[in-house]
């Protein structure tokens, strides 16, 4: 059994990916910097160690989803 793809519906998966990505990397932005937002996560990377790493990871995160983005958008 063979599946053929749809390419609109995989190129609406993959641009809803990536906007769902881009606004969690944001949404870790927003807690580094006001923590008052969510003070339980704040505290959670706080202890956790992982404030260190914070910064690379919503980088990583964003600039991924965003370069993903325009390559899907150019092949268009």
């Amino acid at each position: 059994m063979t599946y053929e793809l749809d390419s609109k519906l995989l190129f609406r998966w993959l641009i809803s990916n990536c906007l769902i990505t881009i606004c969690f990397g944001l949404f870790l932005a927003l807690i580094c910097l006001v923590p008052s937002c969510a003070p339980p996560l704040s505290a959670l990377f706080i202890a956790g160690k992982i404030d260190l790493l914070l910064p690379y990871i919503i980088f990583t995160l964003v600039v991924s989803a965003m370069i993903s983005l325009s390559c899907y958008w150019d092949s268009l």
